[in-house]
């Protein structure tokens, strides 16, 4: 029973409490031989992570690393590696690039943060909070990697878990809001559509920034609920509006990877259709590149029972991940949305210049309409406009506005102005 209640259950590797243990001996030798030594937080994203999935990678690590070196599962998706005896942080790199060898496999990002005793944590507990926050750093960077902790990662982690805390209780105290930023055909002015941002007005510290609050909720496995309560709600609005005579254009709406994979997600939408009487029609779901890359096949099977409902469906930040112009006619797309970074070099760039050509064109021959996104100076709009992109939205339109502001925009011609 000892035993066990110290070992994972499906790899039979140390768990969260014999690494405690393990980590505090090994910090006394250290220390006793003025030594260093580096725990290496793993986190993998993009496959099956299912307890017979991360067996095998669990063998393969172990075989990789000395007799010496603790490797234990802590949660489904996280590994963390003791590694004694380490004489500097070239040392500890070197281990984390084998480490992510080992776990190099198709559609599977490994990411690796490296706290160092006695330098990032006098007790174990420290040392591995602070391997979580370096593990973090190197995760947002979107790829397999690792990253050293640094000290003013320690405040950020402080504010991470501020956010994370709060955000469990935002939604029931109605802290969040919705704004709508308008999408603007670029040939008449007239609005076209609009997208709903989340804002999160937190009592003590203001208006979160949207990033924050985005990362937030998926760190704190907030997503799906953050993403059911902003299709409600722009469901809703659209209902108020419609009683109020106004004919507001589709609204769309971002929708995470983990969504993708929830099986209730589709059911939801569905009912919450019927139950604000919301015409299909007037709900676009807008999903980046780098989720459909996770688990294409599953993402394609939601993203048509959504078409298949009515429900328009964008790809947003085209030109970030690793999407080709070819794969684009397997998916059930009514929008293509050019990402802000390359609208904001269009007008620097020949290859970005050639690179909308390319993405306008191919739009046109799949029957796609064409968006851009951050458009925020009138060279942008003209350049866009001259290359037959079909609607645009940023700053240069307008800043997103809360319901009772962006009504007045939907009876108003004030966009048609910035397009003369």
């Amino acid at each position: 029973m000892s035993q066990l209640s110290l070992r994972d259950d499906f790899t039979g590797l140390p768990n969260r409490l014999l690494l405690i243990d393990r980590v505090t001996q090994a910090m006394g030798h250290a220390r006793r031989e003025r030594e260093k030594l580096a725990v290496l937080c793993l986190t993998l994203d993009g496959a099956e992570n299912t307890d017979a999935a991360l067996r095998p990678i669990g063998e393969r690590l172990v075989a990789g690393l000395r007799l010496t070196d603790t490797v234990s599962r802590v949660d489904a998706r996280k590994f963390v590696i003791l590694v004694s005896r380490v004489t500097h942080e070239d040392h500890a790199a070197v281990i984390a690039q084998k480490v992510l060898a080992s776990v190099d496999e198709p559609d599977l990002v490994g990411s690796v943060g490296i706290g160092i005793y006695p330098d990032d944590g006098a007790d174990a507990e420290r040392l591995l909070e602070n391997a979580d926050a370096a593990m973090s750093v190197a995760k947002s960077q979107g790829m397999s990697g690792y990253a050293f902790f640094k000290p003013h990662l320690n405040e950020r982690a402080i504010e991470r878990r501020f956010l994370e805390s709060g955000l469990r209780h935002a939604l029931d105290r109605h802290e969040c809001v919705l704004h709508y930023e308008p999408k603007i055909d670029l040939c008449t002015g007239a609005m076209v559509g609009a997208e709903a941002l989340i804002r999160w007005n937190r009592p003590t510290r203001g208006m979160a920034s949207l990033p924050e609050f985005i990362s937030a909720a998926e760190r704190s496995g907030y997503g799906i609920p953050v993403g059911i309560w902003t299709l409600r709600n722009v469901c809703r609005q659209l209902r108020l509006w419609r009683g109020d005579n106004l004919a507001s254009p589709p609204i769309a709406m971002d929708m995470s990877g983990n969504e993708l994979k929830a099986k209730d997600f589709v059911p939801n939408v569905r009912e919450i259709l019927r139950e604000t009487g919301t015409e299909p029609g007037q709900l676009e779901v807008e999903i980046t590149e780098t989720a459909l890359e996770k688990d294409p096949k599953s993402a394609v099977k939601v993203l048509r029972a959504l078409k298949d409902i009515g429900v328009r469906i964008t790809l947003d930040h085209f030109g970030t991940g690793r999407s080709s112009l070819t794969q684009l006619k397997n998916l059930p797309l009514d929008i293509l949305k050019i990402d802000s970074s390359v609208i904001r070099s269009l007008c620097m760039s020949a290859g970005n210049s050639s690179f909308v050509d390319a993405v306008i064109g191919a739009a046109r021959s799949f029957h796609l309409r064409v968006a851009a996104t951050g458009v925020e100076t009138r060279m942008q709009f003209l350049a866009l406009q001259g290359r037959g992109c079909t609607e645009g939205q940023g700053s240069y339109f307008g800043a997103p506005a809360a319901a009772p502001e962006f009504a007045k925009l939907i009876t108003s011609d004030s966009c048609a102005t910035t397009v003369a």
